[in-house]
């Protein structure tokens, strides 16, 4: 086989996969998946073609604390910015400047308490991991035996 219909081959069965297995549901977010994993995917599957071992570093089953920070950084140092800004703010209008009036305060503490729980939120979904009774529990009911 050349190598251009076997990938073709491997995209094809892939989509007819997804096409069948998600019937009646929306299948973007799953072939944008597919297509940014394509090459991670077709390098184990020419790992298992060959008989070798794929060597990826599966995922922990367990919860624990990884580095996930280092992903919200950004976020983390926005919220500073933020911080300091409002600090700054309040600082100026307790010092009587004219250019920091009340209403400003207020206008600038509501859009930052907005933006800074949009922040809040990415850095909090990356803390968070299931509790240790959550794992491996099914969340189909079960039969009556």
């Amino acid at each position: 086989l050349s190598r251009d219909s076997m990938y073709a081959r491997v995209v094809l069965s892939n989509e007819i996969a997804l096409a069948l297995g998600a019937k009646g549901h929306n299948g973007d977010q799953g072939r944008i998946l597919a297509i940014a994993t394509l090459p991670i995917t077709l390098y184990s599957f020419y790992l298992v073609l060959l008989g070798r071992r794929i060597k990826f570093r599966p995922t922990p089953k367990t919860p624990l604390f990884t580095d996930s920070l280092r992903f919200v950084w950004p976020h983390i140092a926005a919220l500073g910015v933020m911080l300091s800004a409002a600090i700054y703010g309040w600082w100026q209008f307790a010092a009587g400047s004219r250019d920091h009036s009340l209403s400003l305060l207020i206008v600038n503490y509501f859009w930052l308490s907005w933006c800074g729980w949009a922040l809040l939120k990415a850095i909090f979904a990356s803390l968070w991991r299931p509790s240790l009774g959550d794992i491996g529990q099914s969340s189909e009911p079960r039969a009556a035996a």
